[in-house]
């Protein structure tokens, strides 16, 4: 199946992928973003297929097989990502710092992929779980030769400080 259908499951991936890292730049240059909760209208709300929620549930699965072959890995970049992104003058959340290409958005492109080319659900499945197998041995070398361009080019992480709270021991 994936052999007969390479080039537009290639065009899949990558314009999902794409599209992800264009949201989490647009994301990013807007501001701060507001609570999920309190921020929430009646207008906003949107019912879930559940296709979507499969999706959603497969790919988080795919983030789990990568994030556990490249823990130390991702660590790594997200440190270097957060020195790349980080402004002294703003306060940002970890949540908005965070590293784009995380397990998360790739799984989530890579299940798209694998929806488009395939109608059987046992097929969908298969590819998905071969393909997250086999990123996990391929993505602690991709991560880690993200860092080491990230380090050339003179990106460092943030350095370790204090934080100080006021509280009733103060």
């Amino acid at each position: 199946e994936l052999n007969r259908k390479q080039s537009a499951f290639a065009m899949a991936f990558n314009e999902r992928l794409d599209d992800s890292l264009a949201s989490e730049m647009r994301r990013r240059e807007g501001g701060s973003r507001t609570s999920t909760l309190g921020g929430s209208s009646w207008q906003s709300l949107t019912l879930v297929d559940d296709r979507e929620v499969e999706i959603q549930v497969s790919a988080e699965r795919f983030a789990l097989t990568l994030q556990h072959d490249c823990e130390w890995e991702l660590r790594e970049l997200d440190a270097l990502v957060v020195g790349l992104f980080h402004n002294p003058h703003a306060e940002r959340t970890a949540v908005e710092q965070r590293n784009p290409l995380r397990p998360e958005v790739i799984g989530k492109a890579m299940v798209a992929a694998c929806d488009t080319i395939c109608d059987r659900p046992s097929v969908r499945q298969a590819m998905a779980d071969q393909m997250a197998r086999s990123l996990a041995s391929a993505m602690p070398a991709a991560y880690s030769a993200i860092a080491q361009e990230f380090k050339a080019a003179g990106i460092k992480p943030p350095e370790m400080v204090v934080r100080t709270v006021q509280g009733p021991g103060n």
